[in-house]
């Protein structure tokens, strides 16, 4: 077994190698993600999904954080941010947690030197739930949301946002496939692109209602990269002219007209596309699981919890999908007990919320609109946000639900209106697969064959 003891301290001197130091930085700088310098010299803060920084909760948390070990996730200035979001951060002014963390940790970073990668490019060949920008015919101008909340138009600016941290900016747009060939854009919001039904040839975003003719859209291809987006009465969508950034319909149907034509980029396929048979665990923004467990809630009504719990020594809870035919992409997930995840109103004692989370046991899933979710994509790190069937987003809730004594897992709640909010409570990871370290060393010494016992 000396190889195995062999490679096992090597793995431990890789790991004692990337160790940083993580800081708290002072109140003043009202940021409680802890941050640290990485082995590079470059700024990093603590991340479980590797797309945005960790907000630790208030009066301690960020120390706590630090006191479990170690991120999930790399989350690093330079060229790691680079080729996530297409700059490296430290341009991005003193905003940019890679520029006001340097004075606090005596950081220098080094001049990021990053290989560029083509981004992917679609014509009209985008599917329900990929996320894209839409782009005008100026290169590095977007479609976006009005960070007011108000009017949409091409009111252009970097794909990459200061004010807006490591979050997605609001030039990102979700499709929803609406049928008949027809697409609707989703906001960062959850409001969609739409004719403004009070102003001739105007736009917004507003309104959550994909079936609504005002916010559905045919994509035209035209030669090269380039499309064209009509309304349902076949009018084009276009910028007023070179130097106005509002969008509108123009009369005519000319797709010829450069004001008319776009180009979209892929930021995300859609990670909701799952096939039956699929499992896999679900990881909350504390790194917790999805779990079903008897025990935790204190006046149930249904035998299984619904919690957050850690990872046990027998691998994280995982989940299988099932498609519920004729339900509009409806999911079903059933856990290894056969129940399955699913709302249950009033059946906690005690809670906050209506809606609770339980596995529960239904004799027809495709009658039992209770367990049956509607999947989004909920980050550009391949999360998930969960639907269910009163509308309500899979969520969870600390403090919501009265736990028994001596219980601290978080409950699971519906009590969100849109998965988007800045604890991230309602956005989850997918996991495939789970394999312990000393899996991976028994794994290894088995591949030694007859020199895994050799002195």
């Amino acid at each position: 077994m000396r190889s195995l003891t062999v490679l096992a301290a090597s793995l431990l001197a890789q790991v004692s190698k990337a160790t940083v130091e993580w800081k708290c930085l002072d109140k003043s700088f009202n940021f409680e993600s802890p941050v640290a310098v990485d082995e590079n010299g470059d700024i990093q803060c603590w991340s479980n999904s590797g797309y945005d920084c960790y907000a630790a909760p208030g009066g301690g948390g960020c120390a706590s954080t630090i006191a479990m070990g170690a991120p999930m996730k790399k989350m690093v200035c330079g060229c790691d941010i680079m080729s996530k979001f297409g700059n490296p951060g430290y341009d991005q002014g003193p905003n940019s947690v890679c520029n006001f963390a340097q004075a606090p940790l005596n950081a220098h970073p080094p001049t990021p030197n990053c290989p560029t990668k083509a981004p992917a490019k679609a014509t009209c060949d985008f599917e329900h739930n990929d996320v894209i920008t839409i782009q005008s015919h100026i290169a590095g101008t977007y479609l976006i949301r009005d960070p007011a909340g108000k009017l949409v138009g091409d009111q252009f600016q970097p794909i990459f946002h200061p004010s807006y941290g490591f979050q997605p900016p609001p030039t990102e747009w979700t499709v929803v496939d609406v049928g008949n060939g027809r697409f609707a854009f989703k906001s960062d919001l959850g409001t969609f692109l739409s004719k403004d039904s009070a102003r001739a040839n105007a736009f917004l975003v507003g309104g959550t209602d994909a079936t609504s003719l005002n916010v559905q859209f045919r994509c035209q291809p035209l030669a090269g990269d380039l499309f064209a987006l009509l309304t349902t009465t076949d009018h084009v969508l276009s910028r007023v002219d070179l130097y106005t950034d509002t969008l509108v319909t123009t009369d005519t149907v000319d797709v010829t007209n450069v004001l008319a034509q776009f180009k979209a980029t892929i930021v995300q396929k859609n990670p909701c596309n799952f096939k039956d048979g699929d499992s896999f665990a679900m990881q909350g923004d504390t790194g917790k699981f999805v779990g079903a467990y008897a025990g935790y809630i204190n006046d149930p009504k249904v035998a299984w919890d619904a919690v957050l719990y850690p990872e046990a020594g027998g691998g994280a809870p995982r989940w299988t999908v099932e498609n519920v035919p004729n339900s509009d992409r409806k999911l079903a997930f059933k856990n290894e007990n056969g129940a399955y995840l699913g709302r249950c109103t009033d059946c906690a004692g005690g809670a906050t919320s209506p809606h609770e989370a339980f596995a529960m046991s239904v004799e027809d899933v495709h009658k039992s609109p209770q367990v049956q979710w509607t999947c989004e994509p909920a980050g550009v790190g391949g999360q998930i946000a969960l639907k269910s069937d009163v509308n309500l987003y899979l969520s969870r809730c600390v403090g919501c639900v009265p736990l028994k004594a001596g219980k601290t897992a978080d409950a699971l709640v519906l009590k969100e209106t849109y998965w988007r909010n800045w604890l991230r409570t309602a956005q989850f990871s997918m996991v495939r697969e789970f394999v312990p370290v000393w899996k991976c060393l028994e794994d290894a010494d088995a591949t030694l064959g007859p020199w895994a016992n050799s002195p």
